[in-house]
């Protein structure tokens, strides 16, 4: 197998078993105030799939100030 088919289908595997660990999760997703996660990604991960599960998608944006506050 050539190197560029082997890495497909490595990521092709990874991305089935993500998607099969959302979709088993689903049901099980509870987020409220107060909730917190060991990583950011975590969140992330988690936040995306409630999303999914509610109806309704996530969108992160950064903003810095500077020592005064000014955007």
């Amino acid at each position: 197998m050539d190197k560029d088919k082997h890495n497909q289908t490595y990521v092709s595997n990874i991305l089935n078993d993500q998607l099969e660990g959302i979709m088993s999760d689903e049901s099980n997703i509870e987020i409220k105030v107060g909730t917190s996660f060991s990583t950011w990604e975590d969140a992330e991960i988690k936040l995306n799939q409630y999303a999914k599960f509610a109806g309704f998608s996530l969108r992160r944006k950064r903003v810095e100030s500077d020592n005064n506050g000014i955007v």
